[in-house]
């Protein structure tokens, strides 16, 4: 562990931008709307929490998809 740290990868202790990292990843896996989270997370745009955290939600089209299918 001690090679991953030096590589900047890990640290022993969170900080406070990991949590909230984590509570923004945890508020989408439970499919709170990214557009809540982006206003939970005081980002002035909703780009900035697409950009970050999109990739989390990249069900979204099929769940779409899903609803007007009515499945």
């Amino acid at each position: 562990m001690e090679e991953i740290e030096g590589q900047g990868a890990l640290s022993d202790r969170p900080v406070l931008h990991d949590l909230r990292q984590t509570h923004a990843t945890c508020l989408l896996a439970r499919d709170v709307p990214i557009h809540a989270v982006s206003a939970r997370l005081g980002h002035e745009s909703i780009t900035t929490t697409v950009n970050t955290y999109g990739h989390l939600v990249d069900d979204a089209d099929r769940l779409a998809a899903d609803a007007l299918d009515g499945t």
